[in-house]
């Protein structure tokens, strides 16, 4: 299930977050065909994570955000 707070492009990520389990911002620019600048998917991202719904993994081009236990669990409900 998709929270309806996110925004569109968050919306669009978010099954295929949730079937992997974690994306990298350039994973994240790729869902919209690399036409996404690498600061708006990078604050789409800082914005899940700051909602709880992702938590940062690593540092620099290294970085992965994996599903928050908390999202997962509002996954099986």
């Amino acid at each position: 299930m998709v929270p309806l707070d996110l925004n569109h492009r968050q919306r669009r990520a978010w099954p295929l977050i949730q079937k992997q389990g974690r994306i990298s911002r350039s994973d994240y620019q790729e869902i919209f065909d690399n036409k996404l600048p690498p600061r708006t998917a990078l604050y789409d991202l800082l914005d899940l994570v700051a909602r709880g719904f992702l938590r940062k993994v690593g540092k620099g081009p290294a970085t992965q955000y994996e599903l928050d236990n908390r999202a997962e669990s509002s996954k099986e409900a």
